[in-house]
């Protein structure tokens, strides 16, 4: 039977695919970050060296460099904290995006997620993955 595009699985699948979107944009965020922390001038070095991750980007999102024109570490210190940002941003859209898979997923597969334990994403994965089509939505 072919998959239908509505339903409980449809709208699974499209929340899914935005998440796996944001997660590998966040990733690639947290690369750049450290990538312009190895070549930042010494002083923007020095000052999160051996901090933990979400610590930098906690600190660097609440830094205020000044003018991205005044210097290169301005500009550097700008785009860290822009990173910084983007990095927070797109973990709250992540979290928006699990809270409103788990509450399809509850309706969707309440027995699979409650007392197996298992996590939102993987039991959300698992009807997109074969093809079951929940229709009671909509």
């Amino acid at each position: 039977m072919a998959k239908t595009r509505g339903g409980f699985v449809e709208q699974i699948r499209v929340l899914l695919t935005v998440r796996r979107s944001a997660i590998k944009a966040r990733v690639a965020v947290i690369r750049q970050i450290k990538s312009l922390l190895v070549t930042a001038p010494e002083p923007i070095r020095m000052r999160w060296a051996g901090s933990s991750e979400p610590r930098v980007i906690e600190d660097l999102a609440a830094t205020r460099p000044g003018a991205p024109s005044a210097s290169v570490s301005a500009a550097t210190g700008q785009a860290l904290r822009r990173l910084a940002r983007r990095h927070q941003d797109l973990t709250s859209e992540i979290n928006v995006l699990e809270h409103d898979l788990r509450d399809l997923v509850g309706r969707a597969a309440p027995a699979v997620i409650a007392p197996k334990g298992y996590g939102v994403t993987t039991t959300a994965t698992l009807p997109v993955t074969t093809g079951s089509n929940l229709s009671d939505s909509d």
